[in-house]
């Protein structure tokens, strides 16, 4: 006889070690939050890529404002406007940033809803960056004007 009564015992069946496949729930909650990230991440990237162009365009018109905060030469300010004015409508459509005169305040009237060029502001963009001496005159309005065509139109 046998003494030990665990000799006829058979050996433990282990079971297979676990499989890489299927992935448990973690894993893939894991997988989904960088699946997301990454789809966030596209997406701020492509936003800032498309609206470079006003970004600079705001930055650009706040530095202006901030330069002739103060200043009392207003011819200058009616050629830096115009110039700004011109590089805006290039940005725009590259067409329009050539055409001049009552076609020119036409085109810049046709960006803005209000269509304040053509009346308002006639004279302090076709005739005083032209004139030797300008009369004083508020360019406040004039600058919400283009920080309107820029968030409208870019």
């Amino acid at each position: 006889m046998n003494s030990n009564p665990l000799a006829n015992l058979k050996d433990i069946h282990l079971p297979p070690p676990p499989s890489i496949w299927p992935l448990a729930i973690g894993w893939w909650l894991v997988i989904g939050a960088i699946v997301i990230c990454i789809i966030i991440i596209i997406g701020i990237g492509v936003y800032r890529y498309k609206t470079r162009t006003k970004r600079a365009a705001l930055a650009e018109l706040k530095q202006f404002n901030q330069k002739f905060a103060k200043s009392s030469d207003y011819r200058l300010l009616a050629k830096e406007t115009s110039i700004f004015l011109r590089r805006l409508a290039l940005s725009i459509s590259a067409k329009n940033g050539a055409v001049c005169g009552e076609k020119w305040l036409e085109y810049l009237d046709s960006l803005s809803p209000a269509q304040p060029f053509s009346t308002n502001y006639r004279e302090i963009i076709s005739e005083y960056p032209y004139k030797k001496e300008c009369p004083p005159f508020d360019y406040s309005p004039l600058l919400i004007d283009i920080r309107d065509i820029i968030r409208r139109q870019l």
